[in-house]
Order: C-alpha cells, then sequence, then structure tokens
C-alpha cells in the first residue's frame, strides 16, 4: 500500500491529541440512480468538531474509499474526482500544498489515500529542503468548521455492470487540525494536534444501474439538463434554463419558445403534452431552481420569464 509521502512531515509537528472529530461523508448530491456509462455526481464531505480548547481548522486528512457491489468496479476508471473547483482545498494539494495524489490511488474496487496536507512545516521553494516542491507561503484557517466538499466529480459504471445496489463507503480517516491560537506567518511552522477521524452517516450510499425504461428513471435534479431514456440508457444534455422542447417534440433545440411554454402549461393542466412531467418540471417552491417533482404556476412563471429572455436560473447555455 502506498504510504502518503507527506503524513510524516505533518505528524511530526503534532504536540498532543485533540478531541476533535473530523466526519467524513460520501455524497450524491443529485440522487444515487446510476446508469450504466452514465457520469453519476459525487462528492466527499468533511466537518471538524471546535470543542474546547478548540482548534484552527484541518491542518492535514486522508481517507480510502471502498465499492462493493453485485460486480467489481474498477475505480480507477469509474472515479474521476479532485478538489473543488472553488479552490477552497487548494492549500491541500500540490503545488501549493502535499498532497501529489490528492484524488486518491485506485486498486481495484478500493481507493487509498485520498487528501492533502497544508504547508505547515514552513517549507519556502527557494531553500531547503524541498526545492522541488513548491508551496504556499500561507495557509488557510478554519477549513472544516462549516461543512466543506473535500472532492468533487462523477462515477461512472461500466458498460457491463451487473444490475443492483452498489455500495460506497469511505473508512481509515486520519486528521491533523491546526492548534487553537495561532497567527499567520508566512512560511511559517505550525503546531497541529492529531484529531479523531469518523464517518457520518451519508458515508454508506447505495446506487442502482438498473437500465431505465421511461424518462422519469433519469430525473436528475439540475434544471440545467434535459434527461431522457434511450435504449433503457439515461441521456442527460446541458440546456438552456427553460428549454425543454422544440418543433419536433420533446427536447431542447436551443432556445425558449412557444413549444416550451405550451410544454409546460400541458403538464401544469394534466393534458397530454408532449414532454412528461418530470421534463416540464423546472422550478420548486416559490421558483427555485431545484424542481419538486410536480409542474405548478412556479413552472410556468419560470418559463415565461425566460421566454422573455429573463432567466430566473442561471444555465451555462444562457444566452
Amino acid at each position: 500500500m502506498r504510504i502518503f509521502w507527506s503524513l510524516g512531515l505533518v505528524v511530526c509537528l503534532a504536540m498532543s491529541a485533540s478531541a476533535d472529530t473530523f466526519t467524513v461523508s460520501v455524497v450524491l448530491p443529485k440522487g444515487n440512480a446510476a446508469q450504466p456509462g452514465v457520469p453519476l455526481a459525487i462528492e466527499v464531505h468533511g466537518l471538524l468538531t471546535n470543542d474546547l480548547p478548540g482548534n484552527d481548522g484541518l491542518a492535514f486528512f486522508t481517507f480510502d474509499v471502498l465499492m462493493s457491489g453485485p460486480s467489481a468496479v474498477n475505480l480507477s476508471t469509474a472515479i474521476n474526482w479532485d478538489a473543488p473547483s472553488d479552490g477552497s482545498m487548494d492549500r491541500f494539494r500540490g503545488a501549493l500544498g502535499y498532497g501529489g495524489d490528492y484524488p486518491g490511488t485506485a486498486v481495484g474496487d478500493t481507493l487509498i489515500q485520498a487528501g492533502g496536507a497544508q504547508n505547515t512545516i514552513g517549507n519556502d521553494p527557494n531553500q531547503a529542503p524541498f526545492l522541488n516542491a513548491p508551496s504556499a507561503s500561507a495557509i488557510d484557517f478554519n477549513i472544516g468548521h462549516l461543512n466543506q466538499v473535500l472532492l468533487e466529480g462523477t462515477i461512472t459504471f461500466p458498460l457491463d455492470a451487473t444490475d443492483g445496489d452498489y455500495t460506497i463507503n469511505a473508512f481509515d480517516v486520519m486528521v491533523n487540525v491546526l492548534s487553537n491560537g495561532q497567527t499567520q506567518v508566512p512560511y511559517g511552522v505550525y503546531v497541529v494536534e492529531e484529531a479523531i477521524g469518523s464517518l457520518g452517516p451519508d458515508a454508506v450510499i447505495s446506487l442502482s444501474v438498473a437500465g431505465c425504461s421511461v424518462a422519469a428513471d433519469c430525473t436528475d435534479a439540475d434544471v440545467c439538463t434535459f434527461d431522457r431514456c434511450v435504449g433503457s440508457v439515461c441521456l442527460s444534455d446541458q440546456t438552456m434554463y427553460g428549454d425543454v422542447a422544440g418543433p419536433l417534440g420533446c427536447g431542447p433545440d436551443g432556445s425558449v419558445g412557444v413549444f416550451d411554454v405550451t410544454a409546460v402549461l400541458d403538464a401544469f393542466s394534466g393534458a397530454v403534452g408532449v414532454c412528461v412531467m418530470e421534463q416540464a418540471d423546472i422550478a420548486g417552491l416559490l421558483g427555485a431552481c431545484t424542481p419538486d417533482a410536480g409542474v405548478d404556476i412556479f413552472d410556468v412563471t419560470n418559463v415565461l420569464d425566460a421566454f422573455s429572455n429573463s432567466f430566473p436560473c442561471s444555465c451555462t447555455l444562457n444566452p
């Protein structure tokens, strides 16, 4: 098993053990209904307690991931994830931190030692000891005190995966925290403490890879995608907000027009239209940008807004 190369560097500064707990949870933000060959969103979240005498946030963390189910899944090809795109964990990975393989190393159905560490040892890329390991001159405090996305990306089941429930769980959580009351020092050396790693209630999640039969099986709760079932496989297309139909029937045509308004109005009235309810469901309560498994006046209002080129929800393909 590969040894996390920075572990010794981080642990060597630990002066004591903290009573605080770092809880790691695997989360499927868009639901747990997977289809072979179709990427499914997956995230790993972490939450660090801050009980007296307290801590200044994460210094180092690592964990393993195991998948089990009716057939073997090679995580080296199934999981595609990395640090969150908002940059909040960049100081835990190369080149700002110590995490040469931040997403982890896949070994069959196990992924080992995902994670990284901040530059708590004061490494200056222009001086010894690690001239070829550029690191941040500063660290981030209070990381993990609020629910923190550690990894985000997708998991894709192979086309020959056996139907059934698959379980993903994190384990072997290791964590160090910054001792309480320290101040920011460029290329400074910080005291860290070992904390307790634990697994949250969402760390074990069942996935179904059964093929779809209707569009409702493919709903991903994303108002910026159009979902359909084709040949027992779910297809999800990026769309501008409100684009659910066109002159050829249900399905985006690159604009929001009278066909889209009609499709949503038909679903609202219960009439048989070109789109099923799940495809016309583009809004939640009070116009929220999350589907709510129904078509009501908020969906109608939102599609009319989009028709008038005033988009209430932000999608990449909006004009």
